[in-house]
C-alpha cells in the first residue's frame, strides 16, 4: 500500500548474545500521501526517524507545518500512484496550473464522491485540535510497546 517507511533494522540478543532476532523498523501512517509528507517533511526540518528499536513515528503537527517550504514538498510519487488508479487527469500545462493541494486532496478532487471532502491540510488539522504533541508521542509509545510485547493496547 505504500504507507509505511522503514526506519532500520535491529538485532535483539537471545541468549548472552550468542543468537538474537533481527527486526525491520516501520513507521505507517493512514495513507500514502500521509507517508510521503512525514518523510520528505522530516528530511527538509532535519527531524529524524528516531532508532530502529525506538521509532518515533509521531504526526506532525499544525505548528510545524506552517514552517515548510511547499515549494520544496516533491508529489511525483503520489502523482505516479494517482495516476496509476486512473484519479489524475492527463497532466499537460493546463492542469499542472491548476494543481494544489485542494484539487488534489479536497473538494476538487476525484476523490471528493460528495462534493463535502475537506483538503488534507483541514483534515490534518481538524484531527489534531486539542491534542498536544506530548500526547501523540505518548500514544505512539506506548501503541510501539505495545505491539513490541503483543501486550494488550490499553488507551487511557
Amino acid at each position: 500500500m505504500k504507507t509505511c517507511h522503514k526506519v532500520g533494522r535491529y538485532r535483539k540478543s537471545k541468549l548472552l548474545g550468542l543468537s538474537g532476532l533481527e527486526y525491520n523498523s516501520y513507521c505507517c501512517f493512514n495513507s500514502p500521501l500521509s507517508r510521503i509528507l512525514q518523510v520528505q517533511i522530516r528530511q527538509q526540518l532535519n527531524m529524524g526517524w528516531g532508532s530502529a528499536k525506538h521509532p518515533d513515528c509521531s504526526g506532525i503537527t499544525p505548528d510545524t507545518l506552517q514552517t515548510v517550504d511547499w515549494n520544496r514538498i516533491d508529489f511525483g510519487e503520489w502523482l505516479a500512484l494517482l495516476k496509476l488508479q486512473n484519479k489524475l487527469p492527463e497532466i499537460n500545462k493546463i492542469t499542472l496550473k491548476q494543481m494544489n493541494l485542494e484539487t488534489l486532496t479536497g473538494q476538487e478532487s476525484r476523490l471528493d464522491f460528495d462534493r463535502q471532502r475537506e483538503d488534507s491540510r483541514k483534515r490534518l488539522e481538524s484531527r489534531y485540535h486539542e491534542i498536544t504533541p506530548s500526547q501523540i508521542n505518548s500514544y505512539h509509545n506506548i501503541k510501539s510497546d505495545t505491539l513490541r510485547h503483543k501486550l494488550p493496547l490499553i488507551r487511557k
